[in-house]
């Protein structure tokens, strides 16, 4: 069924980190800093409801107020946000909860945020000293730590706050912020632009607003900001809309019966040619558009005609340790970043490495390590959306999840035995759509695309890789949501 192979956290970061985001400025001196940010009153409330496609799909909450927290003056700036999702059928709730205090120059000096979704629970603090950001992420009991270098003072924008901490805006202003995405702990670079004063009709009355674009990793926000920094509304691509209302209308829409979003169709990529038997196409030939083809060739993948957008995309062969030519190549070949983990594919850790090596046993033979672990994976990892960042830890403990789950935690085992792993991102066919998709692809002498969702030891030909990496690497292709379009040109199977 559909529900099995929906990839759930691409439009989780993509909605997060649209939303909510770390900034720091390059573009402000310290000692000027003051002088261009919002004023804020001594309290401040925001309620904000949450449209996709013009239905109600969620609330925000954001406070903020003054606080003295270790004798040092500040302001504590709490953000609640409700989302009320429907994937491939069924119901899901997303929940985000943040906590930041900065200094009275409205420099960051700590946050903690909650991402919770069913049962799937994330954890993420992080404090600054000096030109150190120091992260902790919890997840499944277990705490992992990661410093971030920073340059200059560091600012939080959640859910409602991004715009009073950006420099004085006033029409054909633009600058660019650095931005650090507190849930993939990556780094990026927004440009911000600001337009003409117009007339906005908002609840009956005319008011005054000022239009500010955010277009950050090529995807494109805009909110409708008054002068004195109010914002009426914020629109993100692909319908997401939130509108400034009062704790009544939120409130009362949460406690009636929610509008279904299917957000696993509304996202997928229609074809109109069936594909049968997936799995056993040994070469598929298709017309992409929509999407940049200069690093789409690879092993696998190949551009015939980049103006026309003709790709050919070829199932793997087993590696060559299986007919029985050479090794497995040197390991000092294989970039390191294949072997390490991070705060979300935990390879050091202990329940990952025994569970590890429970499943290989005495084998040795890298090929027949990795297949026992693909093995392993589809059969104990239960098929199950999920909208939540996805942890190795997480996973193993709640053994449930959609395709990033199970390549997260397939990836934290494999590199745990040594195995040199790379996480994908893509498309993937199911009847009659492109799905957004996960899979690892592992090094056994040869890269080898394999698929521990599908339970495929070598993924099928309708993989098609449009980036490389862990979650960041999924910000990077939220960009090309809503503007590629497939045609199925022909395939040949096995003989």
């Amino acid at each position: 069924m559909v529900k099995f192979r929906i990839c759930g956290i691409i439009l989780t970061i993509f909605w997060l980190s649209m939303m909510g985001l770390l900034i720091y400025k390059e573009v402000i001196q310290p000692q000027s800093f003051q002088s261009f940010i919002f004023k804020l009153p001594p309290f401040r409330r925001e309620w904000m409801g949450i449209y996709y496609r013009d239905k109600k799909v969620g609330f925000s909450y954001t406070t903020i107020s003054p606080e003295i927290l270790n004798d040092e003056e500040g302001y504590n700036i709490t953000n609640r946000t409700k989302l009320f999702l429907t994937m491939a059928g069924e119901e899901y709730n997303l929940n985000l909860e943040g906590f930041s205090f900065v200094d009275s120059l409205y420099r960051l000096k700590k946050f903690e945020m909650r991402v919770t979704s069913g049962e799937y629970r994330i954890g993420i603090k992080g404090e600054c000293q000096r030109n150190k950001l120091l992260v902790s992420v919890k997840s499944a009991g277990n705490v992992f730590h990661k410093e971030i270098d920073i340059k200059e003072e560091v600012l939080l924008a959640n859910t409602l706050t991004p715009f009073y901490v950006l420099p004085s805006l006033y029409p054909g202003r633009r600058f660019t912020v650095n931005l650090i995405d507190p849930l993939t702990l990556s780094i990026g670079k927004a440009e911000v632009t600001v337009g003409e004063k117009e007339e906005y009709l908002f609840k009956g009355e005319m008011r005054e607003v000022m239009p500010v674009e955010v277009r950050y990793h090529g995807v494109s926000s805009r909110a409708l900001i008054t002068e004195g920094g109010e914002i009426l509304r914020e629109e993100t691509p692909l319908g997401w809309v939130m509108v400034k209302e009062d704790r009544q209308e939120a409130l009362t829409w949460a406690k009636q019966k929610k509008e279904k979003v299917d957000l696993a169709y509304a996202v997928a990529i229609p074809v109109k040619e069936e594909i049968t038997a997936p799995e056993k196409i040994r070469e598929l030939r298709l017309k992409i558009s929509g999407v940049d083809l200069e690093d789409f060739s690879d092993r696998r993948q190949t551009v015939l005609d980049k103006e026309e957008g003709l790709v050919i995309i070829r199932k793997d062969s087993e590696p060559y340790t299986q007919r029985g030519i050479g090794g497995i190549g040197v390991p000092g070949q294989i970039e390191k970043e294949f072997l390490e983990g991070d705060v979300f594919i935990q390879v050091d850790n202990y329940e990952i490495k025994d569970t590890a090596n429970k499943i290989v046993g005495e084998e040795k033979d890298p090929w027949e390590m990795v297949k026992k672990l693909n093995c392993w994976v589809y059969r104990n990892i239960k098929k199950q959306p999920a909208l939540s960042i996805p942890s190795a830890v997480e996973v193993l403990k709640i053994r449930q999840g959609d395709c990033n789950e199970h390549t997260i935690l397939f990836t934290a085992l494999a590199r745990s035995l040594g195995i040199s792993t790379k996480v994908c991102v893509g498309l993937v066919y199911l009847n009659g759509y492109f799905f957004y998709h996960a899979w690892p692809e592992v090094f056994v002498g040869e890269w080898i695309a394999i698929d521990p969702t599908f339970g495929e030891e070598i993924a099928n030909a309708t993989h098609i890789k449009l980036a490389e990496g862990g979650i960041e690497s999924q910000i990077d292709i939220a960009r090309l949501i809503g503007n590629i379009k497939i045609e199925v040109v022909g395939y040949e199977y096995y003989d």
